[in-house]
């Protein structure tokens, strides 16, 4: 049987499978398939094999959305990001670029409150106001 499977991974769509079933061999040039009906079951053959990858892959995927129950709301939330990396519905570029983007604001916003917090140190300091743990005392 000559087939070529073609198996990809698409953004939002999961595995995208593409089978191409020539009446000839371009290898070797002979000639496999004499009707359409043949062609037709070597489809349906190879069809029910890219089916239960799939339907694996799916499974999988299920049996691990299981486990949300063990991981808190951020770990989680990478746990799924990571799997939709793996079953093709966001590229690993993506999340990535996600991710940093995520730790970039943060660090601006640890910054931003380091500045606040040592502005009120500044003025308590010119005050007689003292401050413990940022609260006024």
């Amino acid at each position: 049987m000559s087939v070529r499977i073609v198996m990809t991974k698409t953004t939002g769509q999961g595995e995208q499978v593409q089978i191409d079933i020539p009446s000839w061999n371009p290898v070797t040039g002979v000639i496999e398939y004499n009707s359409i009906s043949e062609m037709s079951k070597a489809f349906d053959e190879v069809t029910a094999i890219t089916d239960i990858r799939l339907q694996d892959m799916n499974l999988r995927l299920l049996e691990a959305y299981d486990l949300k129950k063990y991981c808190s709301g951020e770990v989680w939330s990478k746990v799924v990001d990571i799997l939709d990396i793996l079953s093709g519905k966001q590229t690993a570029d993506t999340v990535s670029r996600r991710w940093q983007s995520s730790i970039e604001e943060t660090a601006e916003l640890e910054a931003g409150r380091e500045a606040v917090y040592d502005e009120m140190l500044r003025e308590a300091a010119n005050s007689n106001v003292q401050f413990y743990d940022g609260k006024e005392y």
